[in-house]
């Protein structure tokens, strides 16, 4: 039984980590193409409104 745990455990972790990339690309791409205004205010786009022209 632990190691059906730690798989699906790891799995999870995975497919957060994973949404989260995919997340984030959706966001620079919206925001590559149609400016500051596309992507929502929030603490984790912060970081990028200077950059990236």
């Amino acid at each position: 039984m632990p190691t059906y745990a730690i798989v699906i455990v790891g799995a999870g972790v995975l497919a957060f980590i994973a949404g989260c990339i995919l997340i984030w690309m959706e966001r620079r791409k919206l925001k590559d193409f149609s400016g500051r205004e596309a992507v929502p205010s929030g603490p984790d786009v912060g970081g990028f409104d200077g950059g990236g022209l």
